[in-house]
């Protein structure tokens, strides 16, 4: 009987651990990412970004460039410093594609990205950390051997893909800007299949082999799961729902051939208007339900275009694609972005929590079992 109750407890457990999952997920940004490790010095892929944007055409609304440099230590004049930071090396227009809300000061302007500026923004943890109480802005932190003047403290939480607890962001290719551990190209979209193509090859022609994501589109690749249980629970209740029609529509019938056996036509006719006016609202609104969820079901084959064979009734055409989605997911990935982590981290807890109210909900017979025929 304990176990009974202790399987029980992992349907509102699964689904309180889907819903945090969910809500997750729904914080991701919509960004398509190029990570790539950096083989020349920064300066060079800020002059590779003016190609790149023209291999792009104007595709994308905005684009930006960043390095990321993790377990980075700042100090203050008088000896205080912290080590564990995460520094972000921007470029222009990156506070576009990654806004951040200001607690004091401003982020890094455009001009200063451009002059390459030895000016820093801080976290709002690692400002207080470094300054207490007193206020950073106008004060000077030193990083590998350079002073930076603070101009900003942004809110900022700390990421499940970051290793550090703070973050502190830099003109990208200033001095200090130096052994970057990995760059990212971002472009602001949605899940557009053939901006993300057009902007992979536009990057490996530019930054050289790297790693593509499409974070809105990996985004739906996490709640498939969800998608499947819900098909689910509309086809049945699509069924239940036709099951009832049918049963009205008999009942209806057989009211209207004991009326009309008892009764002229002409005093039948405004009770079969009406309930047949009834019946076809509710036909209608059942095939308006049923292209709903053909939409539904349709939608992950238009996103995920490369699911689909070129030509469907070939079988060497459905091999091929067969064999390079397993190729492409079998290849070994080494750049994952921060956002490409955390996106990662919520799809798993959902996927675990989908999986444990399915399997508590299945112990404690929520499902139930098909009627055997009668011998």
């Amino acid at each position: 009987m304990a176990r009974k109750r202790r399987i029980h407890l992992l349907i509102p457990l699964g689904c309180l651990i889907a819903a945090v999952a969910l809500a997750g997920l729904m914080g991701t940004p919509r960004l398509i990412q190029y990570a790539f490790l950096p083989r020349d010095e920064l300066t060079v892929y800020i002059e590779k970004m003016e190609s790149f944007d023209r291999a792009l055409d104007g595709a994308a609304s905005v684009t930006a460039l960043h390095g990321v440099k993790a377990d980075v230590s700042l100090s203050v004049g008088d000896g205080a410093g912290e080590s564990g930071v995460t520094l972000y090396m921007v470029g222009a227009r990156w506070n576009e594609a990654y806004p951040r809300p200001m607690i004091a000061g401003e982020p890094l302007s455009p001009a200063s990205i451009a002059g390459r500026a030895k000016e820093i923004v801080l976290d709002e943890q690692l400002a207080f950390r470094l300054f207490g109480d007193g206020d950073p802005l106008g004060r000077t932190v030193r990083l590998a051997g350079q002073d930076f003047e603070v101009v900003g403290v942004a809110k900022h939480a700390r990421r499940v893909g970051e290793t550090g607890p703070y973050a502190a962001w830099i003109p990208l290719g200033s001095d200090a800007a130096s052994g970057c551990d990995l760059m990212v190209v971002t472009a602001v979209s949605g899940i557009d299949g053939g901006l993300m193509t057009l902007l992979g090859n536009a990057a490996k022609e530019s930054f050289g082999p790297g790693a593509l994501y499409g974070l809105q589109k990996e985004r739906m690749r996490a709640t498939m799961i969800l998608r499947l249980v819900a098909l689910a629970l509309a086809l049945r209740l699509l069924g239940a729902w036709i099951g009832v029609l049918r049963r009205a529509g008999t009942a209806f019938l057989s009211e209207y051939r004991a009326r009309i056996k008892a009764a002229y036509f002409s005093r039948v006719i405004g009770f079969a208007l009406s309930r047949a006016a009834v019946m076809l609202l509710a036909a209608a609104g059942t095939l308006a339900a049923c292209w709903a969820l053909m939409n539904f079901f349709v939608e992950p084959v238009k996103v995920f275009v490369e699911w689909v064979p070129e030509v469907l009734v070939s079988f060497g055409s459905i091999r091929g694609r067969f064999w390079e989605l397993t190729g492409a997911a079998a290849a070994p990935v080494s750049f994952v972005t921060a956002e490409m982590a955390e996106l990662r981290f919520w799809a798993f807890l959902l996927r675990w929590g989908v999986i444990s109210a399915l399997t508590g909900a299945l112990a404690a017979g929520v499902f139930p079992k098909e009627k055997q025929a009668e011998r």
